[in-house]
Formats: C-alpha cells, sequence, structure tokens
C-alpha cells in the first residue's frame, strides 16, 4: 500500500475536480482514525484500511465524501449524514450564528421554544439547542430524516424532541418563539451542479414555484407563533421582491431584514415582530 504522502501527490495529480486537499484529508483522518495533526506526523506510514480504495474509487466517481465517510462538520461538530439528508453547508452556518445573535438581543435571558421545519441532519435544530436556552423541536416530512436527526441529537448529547410532519400538519397545541427553516427552494433542475442533483435528495431541494414552502410555513405560522417571535429562513439570491410580498401579505406589522451570505448572495430572511 502506498504511504498518505504518495496517495496525497497521486490524488491530486489527477486533477479530479471533486478530490480537494479538503476532501483527501478528511478521507485520509477516516481511514486512519487520526486527527488531522497526528495524519500529518505519520504522513509517511502506509495506508493500511483495506476499505480505502473502494472509498477512494467513490469520491472520484462523484459521490461526496460526507456520504463516502458518512459525516459532516456543522459549526465544529459532527453530523452522521447520508443520502437521506442534505450536506450541511457553510451558508447554513451562517442562518444559525445570525440567529443566535438575534434570540440573544431579542428574548436575553428567556428561554425560547423553537420550531425547525425540515430538519435534515438536525445540524440547525441541535446547533441552536447547543448555543442557545432553548427547548428545539424539529420537524421533517422524511421519517428516515427524522432517524438522522435523532442519531445526531444523541452523538451530540443534545435534547431535541422530533416530529415526522409535512410542515404543521403533526404538530398539535404548540406556540414557538422562533421558527427556521431552509425549505426546498430551486425551481429547475438544469440549475443544480450535477454531482447535488444526482446524489442528495431531490425532496429538500426543488420546490415550484420557489416560493411555495415559504407560503406553506407563512400561511399558517400566526398559529404556532407567540406574540413576540423570529422566523429565520435560508432562501436563494433570486428571491426577495416574491418573499418581499408574501411578507407583506402575511405579516404586515413585522419588521424584515434579507441578509447577504459570506460569498456577498443574498441567502437568508429574518422576520420580528415585537422589536
Amino acid at each position: 500500500m502506498p504511504t498518505y504522502r504518495e496517495e496525497y501527490f497521486s490524488l491530486i495529480n489527477l486533477k479530479n475536480k471533486y478530490i480537494t486537499p479538503t476532501v483527501i484529508y478528511n478521507l485520509f483522518c477516516y481511514v486512519s482514525g487520526l486527527t488531522k495533526p497526528q495524519l500529518l506526523i505519520k504522513f509517511d506510514s502506509e495506508i493500511t484500511n483495506e476499505n480505502y480504495q473502494k472509498l477512494k474509487d467513490r469520491i472520484i466517481a462523484g459521490e461526496p465524501y460526507q456520504y463516502v465517510i458518512g459525516y459532516s462538520e456543522f459549526l465544529g461538530r459532527k453530523f452522521y449524514v447520508d443520502n437521506n439528508v442534505l450536506i450541511p453547508r457553510q451558508e447554513t452556518e451562517q442562518l444559525v450564528t445570525n440567529l443566535v445573535a438575534m434570540v440573544t438581543k431579542f428574548f436575553g435571558d428567556k428561554k425560547v421554544k423553537i420550531l425547525d421545519i425540515g430538519c435534515g441532519s438536525g445540524c440547525i435544530s441541535i446547533s441552536l439547542q447547543k448555543l442557545l436556552n432553548c427547548e428545539v423541536f424539529a420537524a421533517d416530512i422524511s421519517q428516515n430524516a427524522i432517524n438522522i436527526t435523532e442519531m445526531n441529537a444523541k452523538l451530540n448529547e443534545a435534547k431535541v424532541t422530533t416530529i415526522c410532519s409535512d410542515i404543521y400538519d403533526n404538530i398539535h397545541n404548540e406556540k414557538f418563539d422562533v421558527i427556521v427553516s431552509n425549505p426546498p427552494y430551486i425551481e429547475s433542475e438544469d440549475t443544480i451542479d450535477p454531482q447535488v442533483l444526482k446524489y442528495e435528495p431531490k425532496l429538500a431541494l426543488l420546490a415550484k414555484p420557489n416560493t411555495l414552502y415559504y407560503e406553506k410555513i407563512f400561511s399558517s405560522a400566526n398559529v404556532f407563533l407567540n406574540d413576540r417571535f423570529i422566523l429565520a429562513f435560508e432562501i436563494g439570491e433570486d428571491m426577495e421582491e416574491p418573499l418581499m410580498n408574501l411578507v407583506d401579505k402575511y405579516f404586515p406589522n413585522c419588521n424584515y431584514y434579507f441578509v447577504k451570505d459570506i460569498y456577498k448572495k443574498l441567502r437568508f430572511l429574518y422576520i420580528l415582530k415585537g422589536e
């Protein structure tokens, strides 16, 4: 078997768009059971994991490395993932960190009640539970996604109530201070990266029109919200005008803010009542 150093340069020289230094190090850490600093110390040792070749071939073929190794990181925490849930992304980390700052300022020391609609891997729900004084409910239409959220809650020692539900269908007699969601908002498969389209769940990606799930959430939200509340959403960069119209329709007395992500693209919508 080659050494990690030999294999690193062999993979880089493939000039495969799916093979980056980040991907390689994550694969190496997984097969070696070492952290990156530990791995670098042993970079000239041989790769001994008998599954290495199969794992490498899957990544070369285009399968996301997070699905290959079975986990992803989100805000410094480990989350199990498979192709039943979206891979957590850096933009969604910003949705969470923005919301944490907003909740802290808006509610102070109050213990808040949060609903995450379309929880997927649970990365939003669990991160909020770890970062805020809160009670969290995580809802998803997919039972497979709920199962993964429960696994990740246990992994991260987070207390999250899970509900298999299409939006609010199975949520009864609950009132929330915060509703957060990263719903499907892509109208056309033609605009999705082929790797994402092939491997990640279409149910969590596609919506026609792109405002479909936002309006579903908006239209019944007041039934499930306390008098003072925050709504937080990840959005597509071309959705400002139609979402403004929906906010004006369903939340005429609320303040709302569109926020850009780290790539300077419009990515988040926050709606507040009671500022």
